[in-house]
């Protein structure tokens, strides 16, 4: 492999790193998301008394 060739490789290399980091921070922030909104749900659902979603909670 000659020199030129190796920086090549190299390069895109880290390129193809890169754009895995970018990949797993995106799913790290959808997990996150998912996580805050199952919470939040929860929480929704024990301050309607249950298992009683808005359009069935009594007005």
């Amino acid at each position: 492999m000659s020199p030129i060739d190796e920086v090549k490789y190299l390069r895109d290399r880290i390129r193809q790193e890169d754009d895995w980091a970018k990949q797993a921070e995106t799913m790290a922030a959808r997990y996150r998301h998912a996580e805050l909104a199952m919470h939040y749900r929860a929480k929704l659902k024990g301050l309607l008394g249950g298992g009683a979603t808005p359009a069935q909670s009594p007005a």
